[in-house]
């Protein structure tokens, strides 16, 4: 982390500012505390001026979704570290009543009605796994597919991060 701020920094102060759009707030932080400097593209990250670009995964994009390999509803190591923290937060006393809503997803390569059957096993194997992990698995409360629909529209259709199931939290009163 701290080699890439610093390769970032360099960047952004020799003329090349979108160097920086991969930069997260917290990223900003770290470079102002350690290095007591702030480039530019900072301020207006925090301002929330600058969106992800083409290409780039946002936090929200990262924190709501599980992604996986071409044709695979496998959970990954990572993903399932990720599960485990949504887990333990949705059993804290603060969302004991939210429900959880998993959107299984695909590319666009390949048919509809597969990619619509790949996206549910996909959103099936998010809810096996995270139902396993809560204390009431019936707060899964819908498992369903848009399989090449509803696309991450700051990526191509055909890329891989479209494979994904999308976590939507909502109230379950």
């Amino acid at each position: 982390m701290r080699i890439l701020s610093i390769c970032i920094c360099c960047m952004v102060s020799l003329g090349f500012p979108n160097a920086a759009t991969a930069l997260s707030n917290l990223e900003c932080q770290k470079i102002q505390s350690e290095y007591g400097f702030v480039p530019q593209i900072c301020n207006a990250v925090q301002a929330g001026q600058v969106t992800a670009p083409f290409g780039i995964l946002t936090d929200e994009q990262k924190e709501s979704n599980i992604f996986f390999l071409t044709g695979s509803k496998r959970i990954d190591a990572t993903s399932g570290q990720q599960l485990e923290a949504l887990a333990g937060v949705l059993q804290t006393a603060a969302l004991a009543h939210t429900c959880v809503q998993l959107i299984g997803h695909s590319s666009a390569s390949g048919d509809p009605r597969s990619n619509k059957k790949i996206g549910l096993e996909r959103a099936r194997s998010v809810s096996v796994f995270l139902g396993f992990l809560l204390d009431s698995p019936e707060r899964i409360d819908s498992v369903i597919s848009h399989g090449e629909e509803d696309l991450l529209t700051n990526f191509s259709p055909n890329n891989d991060v479209q494979k994904r199931v999308s976590i939507l939290l909502k109230s379950c009163l």
